[in-house]
C-alpha cells in the first residue's frame, strides 16, 4: 500500500469518525439539557437520566426524575404549571388504582410527553421531549 493511499484512508475514518460522534447523542447525567426550554417545566426533585434523543423525525430529550412528591403532587404540578405558561396539557390513562397517569403538551412545535409512575417511596417522571 503506497503512503497515497494510507493516507486517503486515515483521512476517511478521521471524517467517518467525527460524522458519528457529531450525531451521538449528549448525556447531561444528573443535569438538565443546557439548551433546555425554561418554559418546560420540570419538577424538584433527583435527575436520573438527561440525554439527548433521537426519535423518527426529530430530536430532543429524555429527563427521567425521581421525586418525593406524592403522584397526586406530581400530576397537579404539571398540570399547573403548563397552564401558567398557556400550554394545554392533556392527561390520558390516570390510572388511581396503579398510580400510573401519561399526558401529552404541545409548546409551539415542542411536544412533550409525560410519564408519571408512583413507586411507593417516590414518584417516577420520564419526559420525552421532542423538539
Amino acid at each position: 500500500m503506497n503512503k497515497k493511499t494510507l493516507m486517503a484512508i486515515l483521512l476517511f475514518l478521521i471524517i467517518v469518525t467525527a460524522f458519528i460522534w457529531s450525531n451521538s447523542p449528549e448525556d447531561y447525567g444528573s443535569s438538565l439539557p443546557p439548551m433546555l426550554s425554561p418554559e418546560i417545566p420540570v419538577i424538584d426533585g433527583e435527575i436520573i437520566t438527561s440525554k439527548e434523543a433521537k426519535f423518527e423525525v426529530t430530536r430532543g430529550y429524555i429527563i427521567k426524575i425521581k421525586t418525593k412528591k406524592s403522584f397526586n403532587q406530581t400530576v397537579e404540578f404539571y398540570k399547573s404549571q403548563f397552564e401558567k405558561t398557556g400550554t394545554t396539557i392533556s392527561f390520558h390513562d390516570v390510572i388511581s388504582e396503579e398510580k400510573v397517569a401519561s399526558a401529552e403538551a404541545a409548546q409551539g412545535s415542542t411536544i412533550i410527553y409525560l410519564e408519571i409512575i408512583d413507586k411507593k417511596d417516590y414518584t417516577l417522571v420520564i419526559m420525552a421531549i421532542h423538539l
